[in-house]
């Protein structure tokens, strides 16, 4: 089995999700390496896609929109 890593909790998992958060790092603007998202707290690098979470952190994510 493989395992990944959370960029958001660093928790080891076997699959990892999209963030329901809908920043995108590439747009970032004077961000230069890792930053955390300002709108989920991932760590994501700047000119980079948004790093992927795992089934815990996005339902967090999700409830915290509500």
């Amino acid at each position: 089995m493989n395992e990944e890593i959370c960029a958001r909790c660093l928790s080891s998992v076997s699959e990892l999700y999209e963030s329901p958060c809908g920043y995108d790092p590439r747009e970032a603007q004077n961000a230069i390496g890792q930053f955390h998202c300002p709108a989920c707290g991932t760590m994501v690098m700047a000119g980079m896609p948004h790093l992927r979470i795992c089934k815990k952190c996005m339902d967090e994510l999700k409830e915290r929109e509500e």
